[in-house]
C-alpha cells in the first residue's frame, strides 16, 4: 500500500481554501492585476534601459575613411 504525501491537500483543506477565496474574489484579482501591471511596465523599463553604452567617435578606429569593425566585449 502506497504511503500518502503529508504534501497532499485534504478534502477539507482544498474546501476552506476555496471558501476563502470565493469571499474575497475580488481582492485577489486586483492584487493579481495589480502584479500583472507592474512585471509589464518593470520588464518594459529594463529592456528600454538596457542598451549598451554608446561609443565615442574620437575612439573608433578609421580604415579607408570608414570607421573599421572591432569586436567589443561587454563587460
Amino acid at each position: 500500500m502506497p504511503v500518502l504525501s503529508k504534501l497532499l491537500p485534504s478534502g477539507n483543506r482544498i474546501a476552506s481554501l476555496s471558501r476563502i477565496y470565493a469571499t474575497h474574489r475580488p481582492l485577489v484579482q486586483r492584487g493579481l492585476t495589480a502584479g500583472f501591471v507592474l512585471y509589464v511596465l518593470l520588464t518594459a523599463y529594463q529592456g528600454v534601459a538596457a542598451r549598451p553604452p554608446t561609443k565615442d567617435s574620437k575612439n573608433v578606429p578609421v580604415r579607408d575613411g570608414k570607421p573599421a569593425r572591432v569586436a567589443v566585449s561587454i563587460p
